[in-house]
């Protein structure tokens, strides 16, 4: 079985030697016990001679020692472990990037992100990666026959899937709901914008104030694009991945763009409105100027 932290095998090639140790022990002390599983008549007869199975018990355990045939089992025992084991070992280096997104995700914490004024490809990348992890985690068979070995992979595979996911899962919350945040800026600041300049002046100080504005507003109109095109590419993101909206959210979302081409139109015709009625009063002003020059 495979670990998803250390990519590990367990029980390790030391408990397989060591279980094979064992049993070739008991193999031995079974066969030097061959005295004592005579059959009753033999073991009670009182013929039996404890000398002599003392020297038979010595005897035996001389020709296991010297058995060439027994040697020659052990050593090929142990090399097939070994060679399963670097078998496995290779196999294991083929999850490591899995091991590694793995160790990414474990101390997973949103809130930071939350926090960071981080770009669109950010978003897309890390979207991109878990969804194609997920993608990987699910060609892992289960079990794997390598030899003498079978590996157990559902565990790793189990673990590393749970891991992408809540990793896919926070970074879709985050940039769904940055978009949203920001989506609702834009709309509100154009709302606003556009309800101030729908008001008339009515007196000169208004109407400076109006002017001045008007005139910001022109300033910040790049700036505000420079906010929306952003979100349009967060809201392409959501639609890549699938990514949970509520039927008014994408209706605010497809609306968006339509929204700020008119808010561009309605600005310009009040800034164009607004020349005309400032050439109008400054020729008005010209003429009381020469009204009161040449009575």
């Amino acid at each position: 079985m495979q670990d998803s932290d250390t990519l590990v095998f367990k029980p390790s090639e030391e408990d397989f030697q060591d279980t094979m140790e064992d049993v070739v022990r008991l193999f031995e002390e079974t066969v030097l016990t061959v005295p004592s599983l005579k059959s009753d008549s033999e073991s009670d007869s009182e013929d039996c001679d404890p000398m002599e199975e003392e020297e038979a018990s010595c005897f035996l355990k001389l020709i296991l020692e010297g058995s060439s045939s027994l040697q020659s089992i052990k050593q090929s025992t142990r090399e097939s472990i070994r060679f399963s084991f670097e078998a496995a070992k290779v196999y294991g280096r083929t999850f490591e990037t899995f091991s590694e997104s793995f160790e990414e995700n474990k101390g997973l914490d949103p809130e930071p992100e939350q926090q960071q004024d981080l770009d669109v490809a950010y978003y897309n990348k890390k979207l991109e990666s878990d969804k194609r992890r997920l993608n990987q985690i699910s060609y892992i068979q289960d079990k794997r026959s390598l030899g003498l070995l079978l590996v157990e992979n559902a565990q790793l595979a189990k673990k590393c899937q749970t891991s992408s996911r809540l990793s896919f899962k926070a970074t879709s919350e985050v940039i769904v709901q940055k978009a949203i945040r920001r989506r609702d800026i834009v709309l509100n600041r154009m709302s606003e914008t556009l309800s101030k300049l729908k008001t008339k002046p009515s007196t000169k100080a208004e109407m400076l104030n109006y002017i001045k504005f008007l005139k910001t507003t022109n300033r910040k109109t790049l700036e505000l694009e420079d906010t929306v095109i952003p979100v349009c590419q967060m809201y392409e993101v959501i639609q890549t991945y699938s990514l949970n909206l509520s039927y008014q959210d994408v209706i605010d979302f497809e609306s968006l763009y339509p929204c700020f081409d008119d808010y561009l139109v309605q600005v310009s015709k009040y800034i164009v409105d607004m020349d005309g009625t400032m050439k109008k009063q400054c020729q008005s002003l010209d003429v009381d100027l020469k009204e009161l020059q040449y009575p």
